[in-house]
């Protein structure tokens, strides 16, 4: 006795047809939830569409290799059998004459009527080419592919024309297969650095012939012209057209080639009229054409060419669909009958969705802006149907950070989803079979939360003043390369202003002499405290200039969470409130960069995760020697108590790398400022570092973000280009004089 299979397993048949309805399935769950990658961080949702992207290139290239294994049996005459065998449901489908029944030892000839549809579905949906940009270097890998596939797609075909009343219809399926296994490789070459940098460099551009135009002119007759204003921008266009003219411009960055400053004041201009929430959408929908490009057919799709090819496409499918139907197809089981005729409607369900797609996105929507005809049919449609309207107004990314909390994590107190019991016995469980720190960003210590209307406005109002102040290049710079010690100077400014205040009452007239004499009389008392201040300041920024960035993250990070914790039970007025809250808020964010996504900070992050980790283990060991006598909850409390007179590194010498004792060091000096003042400081601290992470943050590694739900530096790197920051702009502007001449 033993298991009888319900596929008998010497027919390569039964496996063809499970292969290609399976490949099938895996491009109608590609075209649908390929697009969730774009607004979802969810692991999740990354591992199902990973998943699929993986499955689907992989079960149509098996399916066309067993029908290349079958070559010579598909369409050929039957063998005889034996009386069981024709009892068998095999035997008893099989036609007569043509050689187009299904038995043990031959393949319908239908079946190579499937191996174009193989093809199709090699080419994959419009919503994904790529799931990371990694996979976009592999374009040449991907085009030998095409080669080798086509051919042996050709090979099934040819080697079935004999008796194949399917022929007509094969053709039709092999044009919209290879269109589309094409437009995919064009893709994938088009999402690549070079297909990047080679789509935005264009044809060599000489100038205007210089030796001729300074003989022809006169310098002094156009030098005070004004520059060439050809690319504007207008704030009654819709987002969409907006938002496509900056990234015509501003996409430049993504290959890591330079902007002339004629764009950049362009933009700073257009910006500074906006409110945070018009720059955060338009900078939304920009990434959106980006992220388009990158991971989409978009680059093939949305041209004229494009079109034209998905009109021939649909009118392909149509038409193998008619034909197909109106062919004589008795002789062949009803199986493979139905199995077809799902291809077929497969195809015309996919290339429907494809359209509607294709018309709801933004790429449409700024084709139709530009055409008062097309403009007027939109608006029609989309009254007539809301849901287009709603989806176009859904969000392009995630819209939230993810945080991760040093404290918390030493503490064991999960941030994430679930009981605090079961999250350490899962964290402890993970730990053991070496896989925490997968955990703790998906399950445990990282929490996810939506950026709030407050955080945008004050990230949005500081860059636009840190622009403001930046009036050429290497001031630009100077503002890219802040991390602190800006908004620390300007403290320190202050200080030394009021100090300068405390002065000149000394020397006011004689009419105000009894209140002269009265701050005479403190004066030595207000010198003393504003020195002493100057000098905890100067500390300060020594803390943010004079060590590297990771050192300064993390210092900076413990010591706006103790004073965060010092400062809950305080009662503060609203606009402090909100500060502490955005501190909070960034401070975690980048942590959760610096440790969950290192890529982001490579430049950057020097030797970052083996001070976090030593971090960690010092503050675990001290929480450890502490409960035996009670935290009762105040673990901001137990460390501000430890006396720090003399430098943890004198102590400790360099063999760890922990900073947690010289955040308490820190804290304790921003305690010496009152809570308004001490909350502007740290949050505009915590701007500059923000500013600073996305501007340092590689192109490369901004682009990959957006498969992945995006993140809040990448928007903020993007929205520091158009506000006239980054570090990706010409030295010089182009003088005036070419323009006018050339003009």
């Amino acid at each position: 006795m033993g298991f009888q299979p319900l596929v008998p397993q010497q027919d390569t048949n039964w496996e063809i047809r499970a292969a290609v309805l399976a490949s099938l399935v895996l491009q109608v769950f590609l075209i649908f939830i390929a697009p969730l990658r774009r607004r979802s961080a969810s692991r999740f949702a990354r591992f199902v569409v990973w998943s699929c992207y993986l499955l689907a290139d992989w079960v149509a290239d098996l399916c066309l290799g067993l029908l290349l294994n079958t070559l010579g049996n598909i369409g050929t005459p039957a063998a005889p059998v034996s009386s069981h065998a024709a009892a068998t449901p095999s035997s008893r489908g099989s036609g007569s004459g043509s050689g187009s029944g299904c038995n043990n030892t031959s393949s319908p000839v239908i079946f190579a009527f499937w191996a174009p549809f193989l093809l199709l579905h090699l080419g994959g949906p419009d919503t994904i080419t790529a799931f990371s940009v990694e996979d976009n270097e592999l374009w040449r890998r991907h085009l030998i592919g095409l080669l080798f596939e086509l051919f042996a797609a050709a090979a099934v075909f040819f080697c079935s024309l004999q008796g194949n009343p399917f022929v007509v219809a094969s053709v039709f399926m092999f044009v919209v297969g290879v269109v589309k296994y094409a437009e995919r490789t064009y893709c994938l070459y088009r999402g690549s650095a070079d297909g990047l940098r080679s789509s935005m460099l264009g044809e060599p551009d000489p100038g205007p012939d210089y030796a001729e135009l300074i003989q022809k002119y006169d310098f002094s007759k156009f030098a005070l012209e004004s520059e060439d204003t050809d690319w504007k921008l207008d704030k009654d266009s819709p987002v969409e057209s907006t938002a496509f003219r900056l990234y015509q411009k501003f996409q430049y960055l993504f290959a890591d080639l330079i902007l002339s400053f004629k764009e950049r004041n362009v933009s700073k201009k257009f910006f500074s009229d906006l409110d945070a929430d018009k720059a955060f959408e338009l900078i939304e929908v920009e990434l959106g054409f980006v992220y388009d490009i990158v991971y989409t057919k978009a680059a093939a799709v949305h041209t004229r060419a494009g079109y034209a090819l998905r009109l021939i496409g649909s009118a392909c499918i149509v038409a193998a669909l008619l034909t197909f139907f109106f062919v004589d197809k008795r002789g062949f089981t009803l199986l493979d009958v139905a199995i077809t005729y799902a291809l077929l409607l497969g195809a015309v369900v996919l290339d429907a969705a494809a359209l509607m797609m294709l018309l709801s996105s933004d790429w449409t929507r700024v084709f139709c802006a530009d055409n008062p005809f097309f403009n007027k049919c939109c608006l029609f449609i989309e009254n007539k149907y809301s849901w287009l309207r709603l989806r176009r107004r859904g969000r392009r990314w995630s819209r939230k950070v993810s945080r991760l909390s040093l404290i918390g994590y030493c503490l064991g107190e999960p941030g994430g989803a679930g009981p605090p019991g079961v999250s350490r016995l899962v964290s402890w469980l993970a730990d053991k079979l070496r896989v925490k720190e997968f955990l703790d960003e998906t399950l445990l210590y990282v929490r996810r939360e939506k950026v709030t209307e407050e955080l945008k406005e004050f990230v949005f109002n500081k860059l636009r003043e840190k622009a403001s102040e930046a009036k050429d290049y290497a001031k630009i710079k100077e503002v890219c390369e802040q991390r602190g010690a800006g908004a620390l100077k300007k403290l320190q400014k202050e200080s030394s202003d009021v100090q300068n205040r405390s002065s000149d009452v000394q020397t006011e007239s004689s009419e105000a002499q009894n209140e002269i004499s009265d701050v005479q009389n403190e004066s030595p008392e207000v010198q003393t405290e504003s020195s002493d201040v100057q000098k905890k300041i100067s500390e300060l920024i020594r803390e943010c200039v004079e060590v590297d960035f990771d050192q300064s993250l993390l210092l900076w990070h413990i010591a706006t969470e103790l004073c965060y914790y010092q400062d809950k039970t305080s009662a503060q007025n609203d606009e402090t409130e909100k500060l502490k809250r955005i501190s909070m808020a960034v401070s975690e964010y980048l942590l959760y960069l610096l440790v969950m996504q290192p890529a982001m900070l490579s430049t950057v992050a020097g030797i970052g995760m083996l001070r976090y980790r030593d971090t960690c283990a010092d503050a675990r060991r001290f929480f450890r020697s502490k409960r035996g006598r009670q935290l009762n909850g105040d673990h901001a409390g137990a460390l501000l108590a430890v006396k720090t007179d003399v430098k943890p590194a004198v102590v400790k010498g360099d063999h760890s790398k922990s900073v947690l004792f010289d955040a308490c060091i820190l804290a304790k000096q921003l305690g010496m400022l009152d809570g308004e003042k001490k909350w502007e400081v740290v949050s505009e601290v915590w701007a500059e570092m923000l500013a600073y992470a996305a501007c340092h943050c590689r192109a490369a590694a901004h682009a990959g973000q957006l498969s992945r739900g995006g993140e809040l530096a990448t928007v903020v790197w993007l929205l520091m280009a158009h506000v006239g920051l980054g570090q990706l702009f010409q030295i010089q502007s182009r003088t005036p004089f070419l323009y006018a001449v050339y003009k």
